[in-house]
């Protein structure tokens, strides 16, 4: 499958990002400071608190930039609910995803926002991340080892495309957004729902740094 990833055109676009964050003190500055960074200027971040006990709340009060909005829930909701809470405000034409304690490249936002750009068959695209151990900063591995595309009406039962580093286009988020009742994660419930008329496609270049908390999380919530 050949795709347009070109480095040279510089687009204008107005991306949201949503972060859902829940008691992340210790990791919420770094994820911000790394979409500050990004090269691409054009964003909005929906900071949602999920009803955090630590001092998250304060530290994100704190932030001063006019491109960040920031939404408190005065208890815990769930993940779905923030991100759905996210999508309803957002005013990008390109919708990106990330975690409190991740921290996504500066090119991040112009290389996603580039492909869909040049390849508009696709509404979704992701990319591979870099796992890296939070305690020693540490690289472990890079995941996936090689990059994936799913064309619409192909059924597959799960999609190798790391929930984080997710832009999609603000319709196709808006159409389908997430269920909190299913038997899959909310993110493999969502594309295999959007599948039959959806195209995905995995850029094979880390983006994002990925905390190994998270997948310590991951597993410790994933259903028997």
């Amino acid at each position: 499958m050949r795709v347009k990833l070109s480095n040279k055109i510089i687009y204008n676009d107005l991306i949201t990002i949503i972060l859902p964050v829940y008691n992340s003190e210790k990791t919420i500055k770094r994820a911000v400071k790394s979409i500050i960074n990004q090269t691409h200027i054009h964003w909005e971040l929906i900071l949602i608190d999920d009803g955090s006990i630590d001092s998250t709340i304060s530290i994100i009060k704190k932030i001063k930039d006019h491109r960040i909005k920031k939404l408190f829930f005065k208890n815990n909701k769930g993940l779905v609910e923030a991100l759905n809470a996210g999508i309803s405000l957002s005013q990008g034409s390109f919708i990106a995803r990330m975690d409190a304690d991740d921290i996504s490249f500066p090119e991040r936002l112009a290389c996603q926002l580039k492909f869909l750009k040049e390849n508009k068959s696709y509404d979704l695209v992701g990319s591979q991340q870099l796992i890296f151990d939070d305690n020693t900063k540490k690289i472990l591995k890079i995941y996936p080892t090689k990059n994936f595309f799913y064309l619409a009406q192909l059924y597959y039962f799960s999609f190798i495309i790391p929930h984080p580093t997710w832009m999609a286009r603000s319709k196709w988020f808006k159409k389908h957004l997430y269920h909190s009742d299913n038997m899959y994660s909310e993110d493999q419930e969502l594309l295999i729902r959007g599948s039959t008329s959806s195209n995905y496609y995995l850029i094979e270049k880390p983006l994002l740094f990925y905390s190994n908390a998270n997948v310590s999380l991951s597993k410790k919530n994933k259903r028997p």
